[in-house]
């Protein structure tokens, strides 16, 4: 405890002096240092720290128990219908698949129970052109007429008929497949006709022949690329163009059969 004048202190049992000391600097021996005022000791009472109940104890919370379950891996998925159906469809779709595979290697139908189907009979093959017998005018005229031309003029005519009836002012695609099958018929008579040497006796009628058809070729060509610039006035222009040398086709071979019996002298020539 310090003395009110600031020079004593309370060592418990008496009153000491403070040590006073010279400072070095004189200003300092000027300060002046109040005396604290006295301060009560209070008296702390005790405290008394209430006792905390001893805690109830807890029983542990019992989890029921649940089964084991099989990993995620293990657990089988559950039936759908759409599976089987899938499977069935597949499976379908394989014995076809193997039918047509076996089938176009060995006929099934073969090994079927009942009547088989007669076989197609071969395709009919032309005759060949016989030679021509006598070196003579007659017999040349008589090869070309009645051994060159009637299988292309008999095809020819099977080919131009659906034409006639067919093709009118419209285009329509029955008259355009139509034109399509008889344009190459039409271009192999006019080379067979070429290719084949003609007696001057029937010149003049294979000629008219040759012109006719070489007249219908180009009204078949019109006709063709009117379906391509799709404009039925150059249909109806060709088919105008065509109709008169179709319609004189028959009379033209007729003519000459008869040329040749009347022009042809089947006096044998050379050695």
């Amino acid at each position: 405890m310090l003395s009110p004048d600031g020079k004593w202190v309370w060592d418990g049992t008496q009153w000491q002096p403070i040590a006073h000391h010279e400072s070095l600097f004189p200003s300092w021996q000027s300060i002046t240092v109040e005396p604290a005022a006295p301060v009560a000791q209070a008296v702390q009472a005790p405290v008394r720290v209430a006792a905390s109940p001893t805690p109830a104890l807890v029983q542990p919370y019992a989890f029921p128990s649940m089964p084991d379950s099989a990993p995620a891996w293990r657990r089988e998925a559950k039936p759908t219908g759409v599976n089987w159906y899938l499977y069935f469809i597949a499976g379908v779709m394989g014995i076809v698949i193997i039918l047509v595979v076996l089938n176009s290697v060995f006929p099934l139908w073969l090994y079927l129970p009942g009547p088989k189907p007669a076989p197609e009979p071969p395709a009919a093959q032309a005759s060949p052109i016989p030679p021509v017998a006598h070196r003579s005018d007659f017999a040349r005229a008589d090869h070309f007429v009645s051994g060159v031309l009637p299988p292309q003029m008999t095809t020819l005519s099977q080919d131009l008929t659906p034409v006639s009836q067919s093709c009118n002012r419209q285009l329509t695609i029955s008259c355009q497949n139509n034109i399509s099958t008889a344009r190459p018929q039409v271009k192999t008579v006019l080379s067979v006709i070429d290719q084949n040497p003609v007696p001057q006796c029937i010149a003049p009628q294979v000629a008219k022949l040759r012109a006719d058809l070489a007249t219908i070729d180009a009204a078949l060509t019109a006709a063709d690329k009117a379906y391509t610039d799709n404009q039925s006035t150059e249909l109806a222009a060709a088919m105008s163009k065509y109709s008169r040398p179709a319609s004189q086709l028959g009379a033209d071979v007729a003519a000459l059969a008869a040329t040749m019996k009347t022009q042809c002298d089947a006096t044998v020539t050379g050695p």
